[in-house]
């Protein structure tokens, strides 16, 4: 699949899917030369990236980073980066991009208490680049996780959620990932309503209903959302509606108009989908579709 400008080559690795709900999802993105100003970039999904071949800049928060064959990048939901350079030899990177709740299941298989805020943020003195020379573990896990999408064996799910666990520990032990919170209540309250957005994503919805899924009160539940995820409930709430309208507007067989899009995300006109649009990713719909699908590198 090609695409304009910069964006010389989308591969999809594959994905696990409950429904219609795509829970990881793994693709290679191959990029000519560029320089370009910092777009606002950010998702609820997770993700850890490795760099195949070429070079480039990460822009964060905490600065530019270099990007190099063998580099891992590693991003909580919600934190802010964006690929604002490619060398002259061009860059190849692949995506792993998983939601918080495809961690959670029975006790036992997941992370313990003092880790459940992993997938919200990570210790103040962790750098989102880890070079390759202290990357491999994670390189041939992240590997790994790609041949299993790909071949789809048998029981390649379990095998995929085994391995991004294994990923997730080497984070912790070997790289210095996780500040331990501890309150593991509210984080599985705050997953739940998560779980309950992304269900009535397209549908009206009330922060009555939404934090009587945390079992907590509406002003208490604003306070927590926004502590795990760095942003307000409604900001999370517009991110994915509009993630959503990405999807749709860069699918190869788009014929939609715009009100349709709008209305089937959950906005209740064009003007509020533009305007919400444009905050996310500094374009509107049109020139988004027109740029590439960016917001997804």
């Amino acid at each position: 699949m090609k695409f304009a400008k910069d964006i010389t080559m989308v591969e999809d690795i594959g994905a696990l899917t409950v429904g219609e709900e795509t829970l990881l999802k793994m693709w290679r993105v191959t990029l000519s030369s560029f320089k370009r100003v910092l777009q606002r970039h950010s998702h609820t999904r997770f993700e850890i990236t490795v760099v195949e071949r070429g070079a480039g800049s990460y822009t964060t928060p905490a600065g530019v980073l270099p990007m190099r064959a063998g580099d891992v990048f590693v991003f909580a939901g919600n934190e802010p980066h964006c690929i604002t350079a490619v060398e002259d030899e061009g860059l190849s990177i692949v995506n792993l991009h998983f939601e918080p709740r495809y961690l959670f299941g029975r006790a036992g298989d997941t992370l313990s208490e003092r880790h459940l805020d992993f997938c919200f943020a990570h210790a103040p003195d962790f750098s989102n680049r880890i070079p390759a020379e202290r990357a491999e573990k994670l390189c041939s896990l992240h590997g790994e996780v790609a041949k299993e999408l790909q071949e789809k064996r048998d029981e390649y799910a379990l095998a995929v959620k085994s391995l991004l666990n294994l990923m997730l520990i080497a984070l912790i032990r070997d790289h210095g990932y996780a500040a331990a919170s501890g309150d593991g209540a509210g984080v599985r309250g705050v997953l739940r309503a998560m779980h309950y957005i992304d269900r009535h994503l397209c549908e009206k919805l009330t922060l009555a209903d939404i934090a009587a899924q945390a079992g907590c009160s509406p002003t208490y539940f604003s306070a927590l959302f926004r502590r795990y995820n760095t942003v307000s409930l409604w900001e999370y709430i517009t991110t994915r509606r509009v993630e959503q309208a990405v999807r749709r507007i860069c699918a190869p067989d788009f014929s939609e108009t715009m009100l349709s899009v709008a209305l089937g995300c959950g906005f209740n006109s064009t003007a509020s989908f533009n305007r919400a649009f444009r905050q996310c990713t500094g374009m509107t719909p049109s020139e988004y579709r027109h740029a590439g699908n960016i917001l997804l590198h």
